[in-house]
């Protein structure tokens, strides 16, 4: 590791620390970073980093890019990444559900009354960038975006399964 190398880790380990508790109003130490920078889409980048035993992405759409709910999903998916909890902004358990209910209104002012299945494709489509992403697990591979190709390719090697304990 050169002198750049380790600079760069410490901005970005730091860029992370800041970022992380002002978006989501989490205290998340950043113990590694597994990978930096991976290409998600033509403006957004993931960093997937490890904290407290735990391994997380988070995904980011630079330059005024619009990111939601259901394109986080697609793109946890694509990486070959398996989502075990997706944490909402301000630590809001109700964040996804309450704006896919201002959704809905927008679309349909006269509907009085809704259920939680009508509103879950609403709520799919909120705005979620920054993204925090925590993994259950890495399918073998790591993809990234190719912007020439629009498609998906194997950035590299890698596997990881978090174990579930339960105590019955």
């Amino acid at each position: 590791m050169t002198a750049n190398d380790f600079n760069y880790d410490q901005m970005r380990r730091e860029e992370c620390q800041k970022l992380i508790p002002r978006v989501f109003h989490i205290e998340m130490p950043v113990d590694e970073f597994l990978f930096d920078d991976i290409e998600t889409g033509r403006d957004s980048y993931a960093v997937i980093f490890r904290s407290r035993g735990s391994v997380y992405a988070l995904l980011i759409a630079e330059n005024g890019a619009e990111q939601t709910l259901e394109d986080v999903r697609r793109i946890v998916k694509n990486m070959g990444l398996t989502a075990e909890k997706f944490l909402p902004p301000e630590a809001d358990p109700q964040y996804f559900y309450r704006n896919g209910v201002e959704l809905l209104k927008r679309v349909y002012p006269s509907l009085r009354r809704w259920n939680y299945d009508d509103v879950w494709m609403y709520s799919r489509k909120v705005s979620y960038s920054p993204a925090l992403v925590k993994v259950a697990s890495v399918d073998g591979e790591i993809r990234r975006f190719n912007q020439r190709g629009a498609s998906w390719q194997k950035l590299l090697n890698y596997s990881f399964r978090k174990v579930q304990v339960r105590y019955e």
